[in-house]
């Protein structure tokens, strides 16, 4: 059942710092933020595991672009596979050249 209208809401920056200086002082803030922590890792795990409910799957997304984190954290993410691509190519040319090495010893001894 929906609460009863109280009146203007506070700014969204006075209401926010307001719960949070009330979770302080009722000793809670801690574990609002593990239990936080658990259920985000219990949705990532499923998602993982393609166990996922659509729930899972928009609660993660929602969560995460209301961070706004998301762009970065993608961005991010496609960095570093570049860059392991780029380790990768480095790795295979290394590779040819070994084995071309190889051959080249093997034609001598022949």
């Amino acid at each position: 059942m929906p609460l009863p209208p109280r009146g203007p809401a506070p700014p969204p920056s006075a209401a926010s710092s307001r719960f949070w200086r009330s979770c302080n002082a009722a000793g809670c803030t801690q574990n609002i933020f593990r239990g936080f922590y658990k259920e985000m890792s219990d949705v990532s795990d499923r998602i993982q595991t393609e166990q996922a409910s659509q729930e899972d799957y928009d609660l993660a997304l929602t969560v995460m672009r209301a961070s706004g984190k998301l762009l970065e954290l993608v961005v991010n993410q496609q960095e570093e596979l570049q860059g392991k691509q780029r380790e990768l190519q480095e790795a295979a040319a290394a590779m040819e050249e070994a084995v071309s090495a190889l051959r080249r010893d093997e034609e001598q001894l022949s």
